[in-house]
């Protein structure tokens, strides 16, 4: 596809905008870390990275025990060392389960992130690129996905409130398991000797294959249509418990959020993460606008809870928005449909202001207590029925005072 072309990262360009920094940074920091490893992962490594894309780095040091004395003295180097100005914007980020330092590579003003806590990262991609490979149609679906999502302001770094690009790619994952494209992780792992690393398995069989016919063949404009139409159905808001659901990778099944805690009566696949509740006072999964994607290898991990709750009701609508366009230019050739997906604007959206005010002191025009028996007040049945209105009118009068050259539409509960 053309599209894809112009919106995804080569292999011609992997050396030159991503190898060299590794390259750069590696040599550096084995002045103080001989024995240090760099690993390059992420959506550069699964094949799945856009023009543009980040770079995500592990840093294998052997002990990490003191990791703020081990991340201070990362970016004294990256400040201090031979190349002060090709490192830029370093900044590090301590408060999280995983440390990581940012920085700017500013030869080629490449966005990077260097972890050092764990190997997760490394496992993950490896899943990703399974999937991206199996079939395929996964790949081109999951880059279109993605460039919608950063398109649409859905996805972006944690800190921001948005979806980190992670999330989507497990979304796409559960829900093409749930329609027979992608095998689930029990699948995966039915034939492997378990590696564990800090409690999680993070293996699984890399050369796994169907032999069986596939049962799908939809095409790809209909797996987006049919992504959208799940995404726009499972992430409305909450309306009770019953609604609050896990995704899960392993099995590709969603799990009411209330039966999810109850670990003794989840499946033996669950075993690690059923270790993990008992051995971390009942660390469970959490969920975010009740919803939680399982991280495929940290099973505890909720893949979307570092985006705030804004941001999935955000992504919900403008699924809802794609779909509208996808099913107005369904009948037209493939590349005009995917590029009235990823070049529509959207409509603009609606303020909603919520914001909850005492009236008595504003508005001090309650009936008093002595009302009934007062004789100089004349019409009081009429002040009575019309009471509500005067308040009203009351409040309108101050907001529009407030908010002068303004619109504002709004909706007054009175609660007795």
């Amino acid at each position: 596809m053309t599209l894809l072309k112009a919106i995804q990262l080569t292999e011609s360009e992997l050396p030159t905008r991503y190898d060299v920094i590794c390259n750069n940074v590696e040599n550096m920091f084995k002045y103080i870390f001989p024995q240090c490893k760099l690993h390059r992962f992420g959506s550069t490594m699964a094949g799945l990275g856009l023009k543009q894309s980040d770079l995500d780095m592990y840093l294998y040091i052997g002990d990490t025990e003191f990791a703020q004395a081990i991340l201070n003295k990362l970016k004294e180097e990256l400040l201090t060392y031979r190349w002060p100005n090709i490192f830029s914007k370093i900044e590090t980020i301590s408060k999280t389960r995983a440390p990581i330092i940012k920085f700017i590579y500013a030869p080629t003003n490449v966005s990077c992130d260097i972890t050092f806590k764990n190997s997760y990262g490394i496992y993950k991609t490896r899943f990703l690129k399974f999937c991206a490979s199996y079939d395929a149609r996964v790949k081109p679906l999951m880059l279109l996905i993605k460039y919608w999502a950063r398109e649409y302001k859905v996805t972006g770094h944690g800190k921001t409130g948005k979806i980190p690009n992670y999330g989507p790619m497990c979304v796409i994952i559960f829900y093409l398991q749930t329609i027979g494209v992608l095998p689930t992780l029990v699948e995966l792992r039915k034939n492997c000797t378990p590696t564990i690393i800090n409690g999680w398995q993070v293996n699984f069989d890399e050369k796994y294959k169907n032999l069986a016919l596939p049962t799908n063949n939809q095409s790809i404009v209909d797996l987006l249509y049919g992504f959208f139409h799940f995404v726009y159905k499972n992430f409305a808001s909450p309306i009770d418990e019953n609604s609050c659901g896990v995704l899960s990778l392993l099995d590709g099944k969603r799990y009411i959020k209330r039966n999810f805690d109850e670990v003794d009566n989840l499946p033996n696949y669950m075993y690690y993460y059923k270790v993990h509740v008992l051995r971390n006072n009942g660390d469970k999964i959490r969920t975010r606008n009740g919803i939680a994607v399982q991280d495929p290898i940290e099973l505890s991990q909720n893949a979307i809870i570092s985006a705030k709750e804004s941001t999935l009701e955000h992504f919900r609508s403008v699924c809802g928005y794609t779909i509208k366009r996808i099913e107005n230019t369904k009948h037209k050739p493939c590349k005009n449909v995917l590029k009235a997906i990823l070049e529509g604007s959207l409509p603009r959206r609606k303020l909603v202001l919520k914001h909850k005010i005492d009236l008595k002191p504003l508005l001090n025009i309650e009936l008093s207590a002595d009302f009934d028996n007062r004789a100089d007040i004349c019409n009081k049945q009429y002040k009575k029925d019309n009471t509500y209105y005067w308040v009203v009118r009351k409040v309108i009068s101050f907001f529009q005072g407030k908010m002068k050259g303004g619109f504002i539409i709004f909706r007054i509960n009175f609660i007795q």
